[in-house]
């Protein structure tokens, strides 16, 4: 799937140029990342069809080529026939109907069947709201309406334009949750709005900046969340001084531990809670509700680790509480202005950072390309996705 942008968007003193394509190699969330009042959201009214920018808007998908606006041929599809759904940030349910009524307005238009009916309904915990007015929600029942609907639309394309903003802590975890299982359950590609790093962190898999100068904003290419945290001349570089490990394999074991692989190395990682419904990942400042079966079928987990969580060693400790034991070799020293030495390890074809102090690091002596074993508490792990 292939969303190609050429075109340039004049809004007054406003500008907004795009020149780049989105691709998702599999079904995906790539996340659009920029200030307040960059333009984030004119650029997906752009693609949904609600501005009329001049250029090329087209969508590839297997042999497929449709081109969603041409100026150059005046051709601009309307934005009820192009297969995209869009999230708003008030989610802009109808007030005169309840939430099934809401539901069904979207399923009754589109090739939804009865399985995809009750599936949606039950994964996003709909059944008991049903007969509910809208304005008997809370804010983060209302925008897992708002999900299910357009869910139940059958888009080709789901954007969701800030969905959490408007939302309290614990809401905005409750709907992100849902919003990390669009991509598996629902094979959905997904184009994301923020300007909350933290939203980037646990739902991006790819980035695309914008970028402002002299009243015009640009959109730049989208890179993988991975790669631009590592990119010292890109501003997310070393970012609340975490890393993101991806990790393999993953496998319930019966000592109460997920062990999964980075690389072909293996990690364990603690769970507090075991039932039916699921498990939670124990950290050291929350546990993170996690579906084992979903681990299982998506064999992969995305996780966070600060960089002060990880520990350097010049030899692997045999007789140490720490069972999460990493080998990696230097591909970056940085002092930082607080007197620190932030590590970068190369681990695998991956990255690992460590903050230390200046004391250990002229303690372990340590150099460009040199072996070193990183050790990581258990609790330290934080399941990003």
């Amino acid at each position: 799937m292939n969303l190609e942008l050429t075109f340039s968007l004049k809004k007054g003193r406003f500008q907004l140029n795009a020149n780049t394509q989105i691709h998702w190699q599999q079904p995906s969330t790539h996340v659009i990342f920029g200030k307040s009042g960059i333009g984030k959201s004119h650029l997906l009214r752009c693609i949904c069809g609600l501005e009329n920018p001049t250029g090329v808007i087209s969508w590839h998908e297997d042999h497929n080529h449709v081109h969603w606006l041409d100026s150059e041929r005046r051709m601009n599809m309307a934005c009820h026939l192009r297969p995209v759904t869009m999230v708003f940030q008030d989610n802009q349910l109808f007030s005169h109907l309840n939430v099934e009524e809401n539901l069904r307005f979207a399923f009754d238009r589109a090739t939804a069947n009865e399985h995809d009916w009750q599936h949606c309904i039950d994964a996003l915990k709909l059944r008991d709201l049903l007969s509910h007015q809208v304005q008997q929600l809370s804010g983060g029942q209302a925008q897992r309406v708002a999900l299910a609907r357009a869910i139940l639309s059958k888009p080709k394309l789901l954007i969701l334009d800030e969905p959490l903003a408007s939302l309290d802590w614990q809401s905005k975890q409750d709907v992100m949750d849902y919003i990390k299982r669009l991509n598996h359950e629902w094979q959905l590609p997904v184009l994301y709005v923020t300007h909350d790093i933290h939203e980037v962190l646990t739902l991006a898999d790819q980035v695309i900046m914008l970028h402002d100068k002299n009243a015009m904003t640009q959109v730049q290419t989208p890179r993988p969340l991975i790669d631009i945290l590592q990119d010292e001349n890109h501003p997310f570089y070393g970012l609340g001084k975490s890393s993101i490990l991806i990790a393999h394999n993953t496998q319930h074991q019966q000592d109460g531990l997920l062990h999964c692989q980075v690389g072909e190395q293996l990690m364990r990682l603690p769970i507090a809670q075991i039932s039916d419904k699921g498990a939670s990942l124990s950290s050291k400042e929350h546990t993170h509700p996690t579906n084992l079966k979903t681990v299982a079928e998506e064999n992969k987990l995305r996780l966070c680790i600060a960089a002060n969580d990880v520990s350097l060693a010049l030899s692997e400790a045999k007789d140490s509480s720490i069972v999460n034991t990493l080998q990696g070799k230097v591909s970056r020293i940085e002092q930082t202005t607080s007197g620190q030495y932030l590590i970068q390890l190369k681990v695998d074809d991956q990255y690992l950072l460590s903050e230390i102090s200046a004391y250990s690091f002229k303690r372990l002596n340590i150099e460009m390309w040199q072996p070193l074993f990183a050790q990581i508490k258990g609790v330290a792990l934080q399941r990003c996705r």
